[in-house]
């Protein structure tokens, strides 16, 4: 009986502290965001609903991307040529996971869906990353910087952006059961990284250049 008791106050407590958030809005997927936790997406979120209010970004507390300054914050906008895209710094173990149908896109042609710096820990499963529109010479549908210990399952990027993957100074990442397609310029793009493992993936219908650098 003691046992049992001990047992049931234990699941309790790892239910009481477990972060899992559902969200099926840009502004909730936004607040969502951090370390330690699961955000699980349903339906379509296109971030530029949030990306492109001054007023939202200010009360989220989305600190401005500057290349000269360290950033402080978790999360960051940074202007691109036509709008604005989402840069998630210094998070660890975050999960976004999508029901059947999601998917996280963004407006801005040249700006990357998701975006993240100097992070760890980063599983991307089950849902569609890209564009409305598509567009050329820079923005891709996932960035990663100096980024470790990332994995992405079941994912299908599609074109819009130039390329489906850029990657610099990252190690550790695994791409297993997904598509990268209908990219403008190439598959993906990885310098000065390591470690870079792709199972059982599909590429098709990209386009130009290398395909690989």
């Amino acid at each position: 009986m003691r046992k049992l008791l001990l047992s049931f106050l234990l699941l309790m407590a790892i239910g009481l502290n477990a972060k899992d958030y559902k969200v099926s809005t840009a502004l909730e997927f936004v607040k969502a965001l951090g370390s330690n936790r699961t955000i699980i997406v349903e339906g379509v979120i296109n971030l530029s609903d949030v990306l492109e209010n001054d007023y939202l970004c200010e009360q989220l507390g989305i600190e401005t991307y500057d290349d000269d300054l360290e950033p402080k914050s978790t999360l960051l906008r940074r202007e691109e040529y036509d709008g604005h895209m989402l840069i998630i710094n210094k998070v660890k173990n975050l999960t976004i996971k999508g029901e059947d149908g999601a998917a996280i896109i963004v407006s801005p042609r040249y700006a990357y869906p998701l975006s993240f710096l100097k992070c760890k820990g980063i599983k991307l499963v089950n849902f569609t990353a890209g564009h409305t529109d598509e567009g050329y010479c820079t923005g891709g549908v996932l960035e990663f910087k100096q980024c470790e210990d990332i994995e992405i399952d079941r994912c299908d990027l599609f074109g819009c952006g130039i390329e489906g993957i850029t990657a610099v100074g990252t190690t550790n990442l695994v791409c297993k059961k997904s598509i990268i397609r209908d990219c403008s310029y190439s598959i993906m793009d990885l310098r000065k990284c390591l470690n870079m493992t792709f199972e059982d993936c599909d590429f098709y219908r990209c386009r130009e250049y290398t395909l690989i650098a």
